[in-house]
């Protein structure tokens, strides 16, 4: 049976171009996925105004939703917020519990959250694997029994992307992927780089793809501009293609 998905990341709303954010929508929908992936970064700073947006759009896709926080959706202008319940309004305009996990047929696919409020480093940007949340994530992927193709989604790069070996220095990322490997995960979906691409590792036994999704509507593109990721399982396999905006419309 085929399973398709959809992983987009780093919308940073509000859309400057509400012509190009409802291209996006329809892209999606026309596709029919059994489920939208998102991995962080859907907000430009965490305010209410900006999930309200990222309420309303996501309202216009028709498929169920996964979604993580990225760093920009926790609060950057409210400290008491930042600290105290750095994801409350992200959780509660995406409608996501803490550790989100959804079961298709013959796909597992588990959210693990790599943003943090509060952090003694000089740059928040940077991605942070905290040790609880990777025990959580594994009893949510352990709980998959046979399921053949098990997905983790985060924000942040777990391990070192040669394209942007700074900005994909996650904290304890190396050790979250080898348990998630250990764990059973078979493919990894992540953001924050504003690049799509596909890389195979093989870790603890076994080979892991990873998939980063680039940008899906932020001016900030890199590499091959705004896009999104469409995945197909079909028989245990999982087959990546990226869309790209091309100004009208995105295709692949």
């Amino acid at each position: 049976m085929a399973v398709r998905i959809v992983h987009l990341s780093d919308l940073h709303l509000p859309t400057r171009d509400a012509a190009q954010a409802s291209a996006l929508q329809k892209a999606i929908n026309a596709l029919q996925p059994a489920l939208a992936v998102v991995t962080g970064d859907v907000t430009r700073a965490a305010r209410k105004s900006e999930f309200a947006a990222a309420s309303t759009f996501f309202a216009g896709i028709a498929a169920p939703l996964l979604a993580v926080p990225g760093n920009h959706d926790v609060p950057v202008f409210n400290a008491w917020q930042r600290i105290a319940y750095p994801y409350a309004r992200f959780r509660m305009a995406l409608a996501q519990p803490p550790v989100p996990a959804v079961q298709l047929p013959g796909v597992q696919i588990v959210g693990f959250n790599t943003a943090y409020g509060l952090r003694l480093s000089a740059d928040w940007s940077l991605g942070w694997a905290k040790h609880r949340r990777i025990e959580h994530a594994i009893e949510k992927l352990v709980k998959a029994g046979g399921t053949t193709v098990r997905i983790v989604a985060c924000h942040h790069p777990l391990l070192p992307d040669a394209r942007d070996p700074y900005r994909s220095r996650t904290l304890h990322g190396p050790d979250a992927f080898a348990a998630f490997a250990r764990a059973g995960m078979t493919m990894l979906l992540h953001g924050h780089l504003h690049r799509d691409g596909v890389r195979n590792v093989e870790c603890e036994g076994r080979m892991v793809q990873i998939a980063g999704a680039g940008t899906a509507l932020s001016d900030r593109e890199r590499d091959h501009g705004a896009g999104f990721n469409m995945i197909d399982v079909v028989d245990g396999v999982a087959v990546v293609t990226p869309f790209r905006w091309n100004g009208v419309a995105y295709s692949a």
